[in-house]
């Protein structure tokens, strides 16, 4: 019997789209979310869930890659997560400063999650 594994990856340029492809590859159940609809679109038709709103991805879920440009842009997810947030694990994987990524796991735990600074 094998585990079905889940995982969500919000932002799908050059890094969050070839994530999100390998993840597919190698047999996870991936649901994408990027800003720009279009991009989502070639996951979608290698067989990941596309959802139009960064809370549903977050919601489907126990992880998220977020692969937004920086932290700047990756704000609006937690802001837009809402309860989806509560008993997951974030990893950021945007450009930053150390400060950035202290700033960021401190509003992601306020929403209940655990998040992961790559």
């Amino acid at each position: 019997m094998t585990q079905q594994r889940e995982i969500s990856v919000i932002g799908l340029g050059d890094m969050g789209g070839v994530l999100a492809r390998t993840l597919l590859h190698k047999g996870w159940r991936v649901t994408v979310w990027n800003r720009g609809a279009a991009r989502a679109q070639a996951p979608a038709v290698a067989g990941a869930t596309r959802v139009d709103d960064p809370a549903e991805a977050l919601a489907a879920s126990p992880v998220a890659i977020i692969c937004l440009s920086n932290y700047a842009a990756m704000r609006e997810v937690p802001d837009r997560g809402g309860e989806a947030l509560r008993g997951r694990v974030i990893v950021q994987l945007g450009n930053g400063t150390p400060q950035d990524a202290r700033h960021a796991a401190t509003r992601i735990g306020s929403r209940g999650a655990a998040s992961l600074d790559g």
